[in-house]
């Protein structure tokens, strides 16, 4: 909606009179004015002002069904017959805007807008301009405000202020009010909305009507109802005040009175005055002589307590050097367990994916055992049928040789020379079944091989590749070492300087990034990735006091080219002091806050991480269980934090939170090393240097059992190609010797022609027998070796008893480390409690 304009006296100018002869002229006349005036009116229509409604949107409401209503900037006219719903439209613009039903005149409550038969709830939005330098909340709502208000069918309705992405903002009636008077939208003035009603009450209405409708226009009327009320609020002050002084006066006046006996009274003191001297004199020699005796008696008393307190600054030095002493022992045996504990974390991580190649080994196994039981069942029950089948043949074959035993006497050099023939080829066979099965197991071994040379390539690459990664983090590093700025992007040094050289356009100096105003002291650094995680991306923000600002640091970012992720910003007001009365925790929590530990020398910067962090209520524990014991109250399922207590942080960037009672522990698994916080990258280098290393050695040593893989693969190959030669060479002499031996037979057959043993059937069932039982043979083979477990699972299971026997001696280790970090945590108790005695006893000297 339009703001209201201020009034303006308009000249009026009478047209020409319009006849049907010459309408057609006219009409074109006024259609070419029209074209040349929106010409002329495009440009202002990109800077018009704030508040204008562009679009109104209704959906069962009144007579509409779904209605969308888009409007130029400038003058819109709504035209329809009677009842289409022209005024519905207006109707749903104050309904958005916050108006009662009986204001609109069209309803008497604001359920009765819901479509009429339609049980569901209504809706209606307008969508305003936001664009220009008195925008309302630019940077919430955007360029554009959507106002929503759902009436829903029990008679309640919904306020939703959208922006321009229509993403809800608020959904307070306060905030539209706000918005609203920013803008100068009036729904309930007539000049600006003016209804049926309201029209026939400023066209019929009488003089008195007129002026309330002047007066409701111009705003008096709320003015007139303001200052009533003012001079009511005033005239009851004024009579409440005025009782109050008549009541002091009276006061007064009996105080006075008061007074004035009690001076009477005094006059008759006079005479006693020089008494009260004389005996103040001797009181005050009398004070003399006391104090000068116990002067006496505090000097000897004061001798004695400087020995004293010579002798306990003594006794305190000494304790203070044995419980140093003491820190430092326990500080080197913490180390010492911690270093345990990780070893002992590595071995165990070692062990589970030993574990489970253990179990995806043994898998299979299980299965190839099942199949060899039947394949062992039907072997048995195969070579029971052979055997008799050959009982059948060979008993055959009896009955038919003594029958032919007279025939065969003539013919025995012949049969010799077939026998030798037969076992010529038997020996052939088996040369060739040999070889054939020697060189598929080369085939197999071949095959293991090319897959364990695969895997080595794959390794190498995925090492390749890390170690690329570590070299730019080392580089990054080392950059940042020369430059603290380089920890918080790349591009924020370009930034910096384009800063700096535009820094007569801000409204402000932006502040910023804010990781640069902080220190972790010495005696905290070991929570430095737990503050890099409390805070998130905050510390590479800058701070900007308003949109314009934004806007051109922004701009600023495009031109050093930095990333979605380099130099975000906050838009935060200057105070120009440090918050001060913060919500801290009671007791000794309020130390363990994260905004107490932190060194921050910028108060801006301080307020900001508190107010978008909020450090005052997220606290850094050393042990999760002390943590727990001093923050947690309740038992599972009804646990509660500490009062203002939010988040509870551990050194690695593990926290713990407390969500319906029940208490959720949440790891850190980004990597984060902590250089914004600590300033001292040193450490990341040597870390990074020892891890590129590891990786060096670890891809010499791929590429050395790379290269023994290529040799042992060449070398089986050739094997291969000289098996594959000699299963050539006696598969052709195998063919030659039963082209020969089938020779033989023919010449057999043809003596014995009439005289032939038909023993076709027994013969195919054996070999269709002998087959099976040879498919059953090769398959109990194969489940055999396939149950044999191979080397890889007998190298997991030694690497298995290696990691347990590891974690024997680290346990051991641990204990030992835990005994001692005990023994002198204990000693060093002693000693702070001895050294705190002497303290006392100083003080007290």
């Amino acid at each position: 909606m339009e703001r209201r304009p201020a009034s303006k006296k308009q000249k009026t100018r009478r047209g020409a009179e319009i006849t049907p002869e010459n309408a057609a002229q006219v009409l074109s006349a006024a259609e070419h004015e029209l074209t040349r005036y929106d010409k002329q009116s495009a440009p202002v229509s990109t800077s018009c002002e704030m508040g204008v409604i562009e679009e109104i949107y209704c959906e069962n409401f009144m007579c509409h069904r779904k209605l969308r209503v888009t409007l130029s900037p400038h003058i819109n006219f709504i035209t329809g017959e009677n009842g289409s719903g022209k005024s519905a439209i207006i109707a749903a613009i104050q309904i958005c805007f916050g108006a009662t039903a009986r204001t609109t005149h069209r309803g008497k409550n604001i359920k009765a807008f819901i479509r009429h038969e339609f049980d569901g709830n209504a809706l209606v939005s307008v969508k305003l301009r936001n664009d220009n330098s008195d925008a309302f909340h630019p940077d919430k709502y955007g360029k554009n405000i959507i106002v929503e208000r759902l009436i829903r069918r029990d008679g309640w309705a919904e306020y939703r202020l959208k922006n321009e992405q229509g993403h809800v903002v608020s959904k307070l009636k306060s905030e539209l009010d706000t918005m609203m008077d920013r803008l100068n939208i009036q729904t309930d003035n007539p000049c600006a909305v003016m209804d049926q009603e309201n029209a026939k009450l400023f066209l019929k209405g009488t003089s008195e009507d007129k002026y309330k409708f002047f007066l409701q226009s111009t705003d008096l009327a709320k003015m007139r109802t303001t200052y009533t009320h003012i001079d009511e609020t005033t005239r009851m002050i004024i009579e409440s005040a005025l009782k109050s002084e008549v009541a002091k006066i009276a006061t007064l006046r009996d105080a006075k009175n008061k007074t004035k006996k009690q001076w009477q009274e005094s006059q008759s003191i006079g005479k006693l005055e020089k008494e009260l001297e004389l005996l103040k004199t001797e009181l005050e020699w009398s004070f003399v002589d006391e104090k000068e005796t116990i002067t006496a008696n505090v000097q000897k008393k004061l001798k004695q307590k400087e020995c004293d307190a010579t002798s306990a600054s003594e006794k305190l030095s000494k304790a203070t050097n044995e419980a140093q002493q003491l820190e430092q022992d326990q500080n080197d045996a913490n180390a010492k367990l911690e270093e345990a504990s990780m070893r002992m974390d590595k071995n165990h991580r070692q062990k589970m994916r030993v574990k489970s190649k253990i179990r995806e080994a043994r898998r299979p196994i299980q299965q190839y055992k099942a199949e060899l039981s039947q394949v062992t069942r039907s072997k048995e029950r195969t070579k029971q049928q052979l055997t008799r089948l050959h009982h059948d043949l060979q008993q055959k074959r009896d009955r038919h040789a003594a029958k032919l035993h007279r025939l065969n006497e003539g013919n025995k050099d012949l049969r010799d020379r077939v026998g030798k023939k037969q076992q010529e080829v038997a020996q052939t066979e088996s040369d060739l079944h040999d070889t054939e099965a020697d060189a598929d197991a080369h085939r197999h071994t071949l095959r293991d091989l090319e897959d364990r040379q695969d895997d080595c390539k794959t390794q190498l690459r995925q090492l390749y590749q890390e170690a690329e990664t570590t070299k730019k983090r080392l580089n990054s590093l080392k950059q940042q070492k020369q430059n603290r700025v380089a920890a918080f992007g790349r591009n924020i040094a370009h930034l910096q300087q384009l800063i700096q050289t535009n820094l007569h356009q801000f409204t402000a100096p932006p502040i910023g990034p804010l990781g640069m105003y902080i220190t972790l002291p010495d005696d905290f650094m070991r929570f430095e990735r737990a503050i890099e995680v409390a805070t998130g991306s905050v510390l590479r923000t800058f701070l900007v006091v308003n949109g314009q600002d934004k806007a051109l640091l922004d701009k600023l970012r495009r031109q050093a080219h930095c990333s979605s992720t380099e130099a975000n910003m906050i838009i935060s007001a200057r105070t120009g002091y440090r918050y001060n009365n913060l919500e801290l925790p009671s007791g000794d929590l309020a130390a363990h806050a994260i905004c107490n530990i932190l060194q921050v020398n910028n108060d801006e910067v301080f307020n900001a991480l508190v107010d978008t962090c909020s450090l005052e209520s997220k606290l850094l524990f050393d042990d999760r269980e002390v943590a727990e014991r001093r923050v947690l109250t309740g038992s599972s399922g009804s646990f509660r934090m500490a009062r203002f207590v939010s988040e509870v942080y551990l050194p690695s960037g593990d926290k713990f939170v407390v969500r319906s009672g029940n208490l959720a522990y949440i790891a850190n698994k980004r990597q984060l090393y902590g250089y914004i916080v600590r300033q001292n990258v040193d450490r990341g280098i040597v870390q990074m240097k020892n891890k590129l290393d590891c990786l060096e050695k670890e891809v010499d040593e791929l590429r050395r059992d790379e290269s023994l893989l290529s040799h042992d693969k060449n070398e089986l190959g050739n094997d291969i190609k000289q098996q594959s030669d000699r299963v050539n060479f006696l598969s052709r002499r195998l063919n030659q010797q039963r082209m020969e031996l089938r020779c033989l037979n023919d010449e057999i057959d043809d003596i014995l022609q009439d005289h032939t043993l038909d023993t076709s059937v027994l013969e195919s069932e054996c070999k269709s027998t002998e087959d099976e039982l040879e498919d059953f043979q090769r398959r109990e083979q194969d489940l055999n070796k396939a149950i044999t477990p191979d080397r890889k699972l007998h190298d997991s299971l030694d690497a298995l008893k290696k990691l347990d026997s590891v974690e024997k001696m680290i346990a051991v280790e641990m204990s030992e480390c835990q005994s001692d970090v005990d023994a002198v945590y204990k000693r060093r108790r002693e000693a702070k409690v001895e050294e705190i005695t002497e303290q006392r006893e100083l003080e007290a000297a």
